[in-house]
């Protein structure tokens, strides 16, 4: 009696993977995932992986049989795409989409636009211009032609050695690699792609980059109010005195300023944190502000209209309110002049060496004044505030007499008045 013959048909169950192996053409499923991904031979010979967009483990192999035949047919990318795209809106009425990286990655920007601020957006922006022209590099017409499925972990980390190799620092390098890692993960969960080609790109160490902002001496920030127009000595003055943000202050509303509690006090939402802040003003810029009023300064809802105007032309950006700060130190002797010697990539979002002192550095000096005082910490971290949302809140519970009080130490720790 014979035995019966076996069929030839290759199967290997893989556990890490969860994948089923045929001659060729195969499907896979990660974990956490409904979806079956199509696997299967590209034109070019190597491996491809598109997600199915069904959870039928026969239909998905349809589609991996299908993808694959094209390939021996030799059929081009587009054809072969079209194809898998038939035949899955033949199974569940829906065609598989395998957008270009381009297409996708400005769909992810306009549906991220509303939900984060008007710089991150802008970061977005520049982020994606630069992988673009490095895709180009290889591949002119990459950014549309170029489909999703196809980036690869190699695109993405030599994007991240391009920019280290053109003088970029670690922190400039790492903001742009969250954003692409954010994007394709978001892809990824979205079901678009097999796995996310920057998952396992490593961010750069940022130990001791750069160096350490100082602290504004009495004697600099005096220095610093006469090297400054008037506007300018304004916003020094709310810088030192509350410690918040160039963007905040530069977008200061007269109609968020209002006496209250024994002060005046500025309540706003900050930029970068979303976080709702209340701080009581110095003596010092109350009286700056009155002058700065009773001079017929330009009516306007800005405190400091020419600063918000500048801001306005660059999309929200303070790059330019930094340069014109930066002249001022300079002017008062704190700074060597740039002298376009800084960018160290090629235009607005070039990386830049690390400035010891910035606009940024009040934050630094308001918090060191205040604890000179004596002031405890959640004090100085109320004025300040914190980069974490979930800190920031922590210090809500400070009674308003608290940071009154603090605001007075401050005030009479500067004894200066705008020039």
């Amino acid at each position: 009696m014979h035995a019966k013959p076996v069929k030839r048909v290759f199967l290997l169950e893989c556990c890490q993977s969860r994948c089923q192996f045929y001659p060729m053409a195969s499907v896979r499923r990660k974990r956490g995932s409904q979806y079956w991904f199509a696997c299967y031979t590209g034109p070019d010979g190597s491996r491809r992986q598109v997600s199915t967009k069904t959870a039928d483990k026969k239909a998905a192999m349809k589609i991996a049989w299908a993808a694959e035949e094209a390939t021996r047919r030799k059929a081009t990318a587009e054809q072969a795409r079209k194809i898998l795209s038939d035949l899955v809106e033949d199974i569940h009425g829906t065609p598989v989409t395998d957008e270009a990286v381009g297409v996708y990655l400005q769909r992810w920007r306009t549906r991220r636009s509303s939900e984060v601020s008007t710089g991150s957006d802008t970061r977005f922006k520049d982020v994606f211009e630069a992988f673009r022209k490095h895709l180009a590099k290889g591949n002119e017409k990459a950014w549309e032609t170029m489909a999703l499925s196809d980036l690869s972990t190699a695109h993405v980390a030599g994007f991240r050695d391009a920019m280290a190799a053109s003088g970029y620092s670690p922190v400039t390098i790492n903001l742009s690699l969250k954003v692409l890692k954010q994007a394709l993960k978001d892809a990824w969960l979205d079901g678009l792609i097999a796995e996310s080609p920057a998952a396992k790109i490593k961010l750069l160490r940022e130990d001791n980059v750069g160096t350490t902002k100082k602290v504004f001496t009495m004697e600099q920030y005096q220095d610093l109010l006469k090297a400054a127009d008037e506007e300018w000595r304004g916003m020094i003055m709310a810088g030192v005195f509350t410690g918040q943000r160039l963007a905040d202050i530069a977008s200061m509303r007269m109609e968020d300023v209002k006496p209250a509690l024994g002060g005046v006090w500025w309540r706003f939402k900050s930029r970068k944190t979303g976080a709702q802040m209340a701080i009581p003003l110095a003596k010092p810029f109350v009286d700056w502000m009155q002058k700065w009023l009773s001079r017929g300064a330009e009516e306007s809802e800005w405190m400091f209209p020419a600063a918000r105007a500048t801001m306005d032309r660059t999309s929200g950006r303070v790059s330019t309110l930094s340069n014109q700060f930066h002249r001022i130190m300079a002017t008062a002797g704190l700074v060597e002049p740039r002298n376009g010697k800084l960018n160290l990539g090629k235009g607005r979002s070039g990386g830049r060496a690390t400035a010891e002192y910035s606009f940024h550095s009040f934050r630094h000096t308001c918090t060191t004044w205040l604890k000179a005082q004596g002031q405890p910490e959640s004090v100085a971290m109320a004025f300040v505030g914190h980069e974490s949302k979930a800190v920031n809140r922590s210090y809500t519970h400070l009674p308003e007499s608290a940071l009154l009080q603090a605001t007075r130490a401050l005030a009479r720790f500067s004894v200066v008045r705008a020039a």
